[in-house]
Parts: C-alpha cells; structure tokens; sequence
C-alpha cells in the first residue's frame, strides 16, 4: 500500500470530520464541518417590476436550509437578496468568502445571480444554481458558464445535502454538472416525497425585516394581518399534465405531488403557534385540485380545533363550485388567486386555460364572495391572439369583478392583477421562439425580457415592425393603469420598472 494511501487511511479513521483530497499528487485536507455555506435569494435587476417577496422568507430556501440542517451538522446561512443591493451583495461574498455558495433565482434575476456566483468561484467557493428557471436551462447555463459548478433540477434538497457531504456528483439525483472530460452531464430526476420532509423552519433568522414590510402594507379591510408567512400543501400543476400547459408557463415540476392532510395541518398549527402567523400564503397551483383531499383537511382541522390561521391560496375557476366554496371558508381561506388570464374566451382557448371561460371565472369568484372569500383575478395582456377589443373585454371582466365583490363582500376588490406576458424557457411559446429564431435563444441562458417579449409579438400577435410593438405595449400600459384603478392594491409583473408605477 503506498503511502499516501495509508496517509489518507488513518485520516479517515482518525479524523472522522477532515476530507482528504488528492490534487497533483499533493494532498489537501479539508475541515468537511463548520464550513460557511450560504444561499441567496437573489434581487431582480432593477430594470423590471416584481410580485412583492418581502413580506415572507423565501420558502424555497428555506426549505433547503432546514432540510441540510437536519440531516448534517453543517449550518446553511440565508440570504435575502431582495432586501440587498447586488453591489452590497458581491462585497458581502468578499467578506464572508463562502466554500459553498448557492442562488435561487428567476428569469429577472439570472444576470445578477451568475455575478454573484462568478466572484464566489472567483474566491474558491463551490457554486450552485438552482430554481425554476435554471432547472430549464440547466445545460445552457452549465455550459456557458465555467464558474457554476452545479444547477440543481426539481427537488433540491437531496441534491443539496449530497453536495455538502462532498458525494460523487454522478450518484446525486437532479444535477447538472461537467464531468471530468468536461462534458455536461443531466443526472436523472426524482421527485421527492413531500410528507419525506421536514417542517420549514424558521428559528434561526429574524422576521423582523418581513413584519415591518407588511405593517406597511394593506392586505385587507376585514382582518389585521401582522405575520405574513408561506407554506405549500403541493407541488406540480395539474394543467401541466398530458398538455403544454398554459402558453406563457415555465414551471419545472414533474406531476402533481400532495403532503397528507396530516403533515400539512402540522405545518400550519406550526406557524400559527411557534411562528406567530396570522396569514399563511398557499403557494400550490390549485389546493382545490383533489376534492377529496380538501375534504379530508377540513374535517381534520374541525376535528383537532387547533387551527386558526387566515389563508390565501391559489386556485383554478372550473372546480370553485359552492361545495368546494364552503369546504375553503371552512379551512379558513378568506382570499383565492385565480388566473382569469383574460376577458375574452377566444385568447383565453388559445392560451391553453382548460375549461376555463370568462363565464366559469366569474362563477367561481360569486361562489368564493357568497361564502366572505376575496378574489384575486390575475390577468396576462398580450397572450396570443390579443387586440384592442380583447382588452377591452378583459377590462370589463375585471370590472365585473368588481361589482360581485361589493354586491357580497360590501367592499373594493383588494387585488386585481394587470401582467404583461413572459414567456419563460420551458414554455410552449418559449419553444416556439426557439424554433423561429434558433440565433437568438438556442444555446443561450442569458436572455434579455423585453427582447422575448418582442420576438413573441411578432410570432404570436403579428406584429412586423418596431413602431406596431411599442404601439401595442403603449396600448397595454394604458389598459394596466386603468385596472388597477378597480382595486386597492395590484401586482404589474413583465413591465419595466419605468413604464408603469407600482401601487401600494
């Protein structure tokens, strides 16, 4: 046996927390514990609006961190980017000079998440990128970026967890990496079992930043709201399956996945009682997606009488009929985000929303207004097909809206969401670009929005010259600032920041 291999031997056995790595025939020992690992939830560039985020950590993170946590002895350090400038942020990595540095990031943040991962390779750092966005573009972004060392695709906690026990990244699921010969290599996809993993928690970070942000913020005129958290009953959207799904979505999940309504009314009782939470965000597509399911939560929390929580939640219009109405206002939701999409039946057809019609929408929101549950109607302008009528149509949906809030609820609607198309890698009409302008998307990960946006109206709407698409966005601008009017508060996602003012 050689030396350096009875060397590496008896460090294994003697020194249970030290790696020993063989490197050019020098040997390099690594302390694998208490190694300063961080993940950031990285800002969108500045030059576009955002869905507010401040109002609660972000969840996929720190799911990560407390999954890590729990199944090693290192600590992960969160990052809230969003309250941080980029420039702040780089400088913090020169500081701390993390060995391991992840980002969470979307389109709008993809440019300013491969800087600060670029100066964390820079200073020695392994470098991860993980997220929606970068799960589908992951051979791009490892490809043309030498600095990232490992996207993760989907499920991100084992992925994670194996990184930081230094495992051979060809047995970690859900990774992107280059090889020794520098090929790309996509590991295989698992989706993890939800009831698998642990509560969220949230022990370890201030909140502070988070409550100020909402005392600062009008959510509803009927409930103080102090502590406004996050949770997910599912992964997976059930439109997604066996279809493209909705024209503009990029989401990266792989079938629909539920925790047990036993597990989920764990977290919940969690953040009401260890937290403090008095409203909880659903971020699942549609918590109305199995009945059944629903039901069986209900009457679980009936039954236990611990819960006593405000929830908000997601949901699609075809299955809010005036049972499953009642089971939410049992549950505690008091508000129900609904992509309406569109006024016009034609567009919201072409845009791939199901059974969804403007008729089906407004059911749902007078059977969520009869049982005290607000709704939040989001629309996208300029999906395929959109005119000046069309528009129009929309407004008058929203304005409908409108009235059946007040008819039941007594007063202005709270939210009505006025978006500006993105078409997202991942997407139908993403794929289509890629086909018609092989130049400018194949192959690339940095992409610019409003170039997207202008390739996808000459595709989709026709528009052929220059001075037709800033006509038609003008148009569109002109069509948000009037529905936000119908409301008290309004999330403009897509435009820039210049375009259009942000109500609060």
């Amino acid at each position: 046996m050689s030396l350096t291999n009875l060397f590496v031997m008896y460090c294994s056995q003697t020194f249970c927390n030290l790696i020993i790595v063989k490197f050019k025939n020098a040997l390099i020992i690594i302390n694998n514990v208490g190694r300063k690992i961080q993940i950031c939830h990285v800002p969108i560039t500045k030059e576009y609006l955002d869905a507010s985020t401040q109002f609660a950590p972000s969840l996929g993170v720190m799911a990560l961190k407390t999954f890590v946590e729990q199944n090693s002895d290192e600590k992960v350090e969160f990052i809230d980017g969003t309250f941080s400038e980029i420039d702040d942020l780089v400088t913090r990595i020169r500081k701390d000079r993390p060995q391991i540095y992840g980002t969470s990031s979307q389109l709008v943040s993809h440019e300013n998440s491969l800087r600060l991962l670029k100066e964390a390779k820079r200073l020695g750092a392994i470098t991860i990128m993980g997220g929606h966005n970068p799960t589908q573009l992951s051979q791009e972004i490892v490809t043309n970026n030498p600095f990232v060392d490992f996207v993760v695709c989907g499920d991100g906690e084992e992925a994670l967890l194996e990184i930081v026990r230094d495992s051979d990244p060809r047995e970690i699921p859900n990774l992107t990496y280059r090889d020794d010969s520098g090929n790309v290599i996509t590991n295989p996809r698992i989706n993890l079992s939800l009831d698998s993993l642990p509560i969220v928690r949230y022990d370890s970070i201030s909140l502070t930043p988070y409550l100020k942000q909402v005392a600062e913020t009008t959510f509803d005129e009927r409930i103080p709201i102090t502590n406004y958290q996050r949770v997910y009953s599912h992964k997976g959207c059930g439109n997604r399956e066996n279809t493209p799904g909705c024209v503009f979505c990029g989401r990266a999940d792989i079938g629909v996945r539920f925790k047990s309504p036993k597990r989920y009314l764990e977290e919940l009782v969690y953040l009401q009682e260890q937290i403090g939470a008095d409203y909880v965000f659903d971020v699942g597509d549609d918590l109305l997606y199995d009945p059944k399911w629903l039901q069986e939560l209900v009457e679980l929390k009936e039954l236990e009488g611990k819960l006593n929580l405000h929830i908000g939640c997601f949901g699609r219009s075809n299955r809010i009929d005036a049972k499953n109405a009642e089971l939410l206002r049992r549950l505690g939701v008091v508000e129900v985000v609904i992509g309406f999409e569109s006024g016009d039946p034609y567009i919201l057809k072409r845009a791939s929303r199901g059974k969804a019609s403007p008729e089906t929408n407004l059911f749902a929101a007078e059977n969520l207004a009869r049982n005290g549950i607000d709704v939040c109607a989001s629309y996208v302008f300029g999906l395929p097909g959109e005119t000046e009528e069309s528009m129009e149509k929309t407004l008058e949906n929203a304005m409908e809206v409108s009235r059946i809030t007040k008819k039941y609820m007594g007063f202005k609607t709270r939210e009505i969401d006025a978006n500006l198309i993105e078409p997202h890698p991942g997407s139908s009409s993403f794929a289509r670009l890629k086909r018609v302008f092989p130049e400018t998307y194949q192959g690339k990960d940095v992409l610019d929005l409003e170039q997207i946006q202008r390739d996808y109206f000459r595709v989709f709407l026709g528009l052929k010259s220059d001075r037709e698409i800033d006509h038609f966005r003008n148009l569109v601008i002109r069509n948000a600032n009037r529905m936000k009017e119908l409301c008290q508060y309004t999330d403009v996602m897509g435009y820039k920041a210049s375009e259009i003012e942000q109500k609060k």
